[in-house]
């Protein structure tokens, strides 16, 4: 699957879909960031919360560590907070 992208202007929020499996947890990566990870903790989805209020570079930043994403990586990734699905 190619990520799909979407902007929901009247939220503020910049949707990354990675992939359609299952979501099995959702992780809070930053204040602005919550991530969706599949039964693998593979990334699902990323929402960016108040999208138009974060620098660029933050969310390239994050993209990068998802796209570096291995098991050793996962205490990093995981280091927010869970939430349920």
């Amino acid at each position: 699957m190619n990520p799909r992208i979407e902007y929901v202007d009247k939220h503020n929020i910049l949707y990354i879909e990675f992939s359609d499996v299952p979501v099995a947890r959702t992780v809070e990566r930053h204040s602005w960031a919550i991530l969706d990870l599949d039964a693998e903790n593979k990334p699902v989805s990323v929402e960016i919360l108040g999208a138009s209020k974060i620098q660029p570079h933050q969310v390239v930043e994050l993209l990068r560590e998802l796209a570096d994403f291995t098991p050793r990586s996962m205490p990093v990734l995981l280091a927010g907070r869970l939430r349920s699905p």
